[in-house]
C-alpha cells in the first residue's frame, strides 16, 4: 500500500500522524509511506529521524494582518502545484491528513487529482484546516466522539 500522509506545527498532529504510519506499517508490511509536512516546524526533523520519507512544503496559516494572508495564499498555491506533482510521481492508494494548516493543499490536491482522502481529528473542536477539507475528504476519522457533529456527513 502507498500511502501519503500529512500533519504539521505541533505534536498534536504530528504524533498521532506516527500512531497511523505505525498502525499502517504493522498491517501492511509492505507498505510504502510518503509524508508532507511543513519546511519550518518541528515535524521536519521529527519524521526523517525515525526513518519516513520526508518531502517538506511552504504553509502557512491564515490570517486578518494583509501581508500574513498574501504569504498564505502565495505559499497555498505553490504548495497546490507540488503537492499534485508529488502525487502524480507517488501515486498514492490514500491520502491521509491528520490536521494542520500543510493538510490543505495535500488533501485538496489529493481529491482533485481523484485519489482516496481520508482526514483524522484528534481535537474536540476542529481546527480550519479539517473543517475545510472535510468537503473534499472521502472519510473523516475522529478520536472525540462528539466531534464528529461539527463535520458533514461522510
Amino acid at each position: 500500500m502507498r500511502v501519503i500522509i500529512s500533519a504539521g506545527g505541533t505534536g498534536g498532529h504530528i504524533y498521532p500522524a506516527i500512531s497511523i504510519i505505525n498502525k499502517i506499517k504493522e498491517e501492511s508490511l509492505d507498505s510504502e509511506i510518503l509524508y508532507i509536512g511543513t519546511t519550518d516546524r518541528m515535524e521536519r526533523d521529527i519524521i526523517p529521524n525515525l526513518g519516513i520519507k520526508y518531502i517538506g512544503i511552504n504553509a502557512s496559516g491564515m490570517s486578518h494582518n494583509v501581508l500574513k494572508m498574501a504569504k498564505f495564499l502565495k505559499n497555498t498555491a505553490v504548495s497546490y502545484i507540488k503537492c499534485r506533482k508529488i502525487m502524480k510521481e507517488f501515486k498514492p492508494d490514500i491520502v491521509i491528513g491528520v490536521g494542520g494548516y500543510v493538510t490543505a493543499p495535500v488533501i485538496y490536491s489529493a481529491k482533485k487529482l481523484g485519489y482516496k482522502t481520508f482526514i483524522h481529528e484528534q481535537n474536540s473542536i476542529p481546527g480550519l484546516s479539517n473543517k475545510f477539507l472535510s468537503h473534499y475528504a472521502d472519510k473523516i476519522g475522529v478520536s472525540l466522539p462528539d466531534s464528529i457533529d461539527n463535520f458533514p456527513e461522510s
